[in-house]
Order: C-alpha cells, then structure tokens, then sequence
C-alpha cells in the first residue's frame, strides 16, 4: 500500500465514473487491497438524515443501493465493478417431439429449454456513490 492509501479507510470508497449501466470504476485498487471477483455494494445516501419517531434521535441519512457487482478488473489505484445482478429464468419450455411411432412408445423425445437469466444494471449508480464489500 501506499502512504496514500494507508493515510485514507478502505470503505467506504467512492464511484469515480460510471462507464455505463452495467460498469463502474472506483476509487480503489491494488494498493488498496483490492482484488479481482471482490464483491461490492454500491449505494448513495438520502439527502436528509432520518430521526427516530418515538426518541427524536438522529438515525443518520439512509444507503440506496444501487446494487452489487464484482470487480472485473484492477489497476494500482482504481477498479472497474461490474454489476452481477442477474434476472430470474422468465419462463421454461418443454417440446415434445412425438414422432411417427409415439403410438407404439417408440421415437418419443423430450427437450426442457429455460431462458437464461440477463444482467441487469445497476440502478442509476452515479459518480459520487459510496462503495462497500457487499
């Protein structure tokens, strides 16, 4: 690490350019500790701080996650995370293939295909954000 680096925490680290909807690049890296499929949360915090109703104690401002990723690559002092957010398989389709001699119990086939799950973004991730294992 360097002086640098050991003068500042590790997290919470920042979001210091959102390459797109799906890639992130952060403001820590290998000198930092930062290794390659590290996971990550990225979130922003409320404007506002929070007070609990019933004592009126300051409960300090709210995490918005923008979701998780893991860092796909590492530079000396600076990553790039990419969301690893994935969606649910939307549905699964089984084809039957019953063939001339179904009949008789013969030729009968059977495939199951199901969607892959998609990549999904990160939601609205901005430059600014707060970085943390997730």
């Amino acid at each position: 690490m360097t002086d640098e680096a050991q003068a500042r925490p590790l997290f919470p680290g920042r979001v210091i350019k959102v390459l797109n909807d799906y890639k992130v690049v952060i403001n820590r890296g290998a000198s930092d500790g930062i290794k390659k499929n590290m996971a990550l949360l990225i979130y922003g915090l409320s404007r506002e701080e929070l007070k609990d109703p019933e004592t009126g104690e300051n409960l300090g401002k709210l995490e918005i996650v923008r979701g998780t990723g893991v860092v796909a690559h590492v530079q000396d002092r600076m990553a790039t995370v990419e969301s690893n957010k994935k969606s649910t398989p939307s549905k699964t389709v089984v084809r039957r293939n019953m063939g001339p001699f179904a009949p008789l119990g013969m030729g009968t086939e059977q495939e199951t295909v199901t969607d892959e799950p998609e990549q999904l973004p990160f939601d609205g991730a901005a430059e600014g954000d707060y970085v943390r294992p997730a």
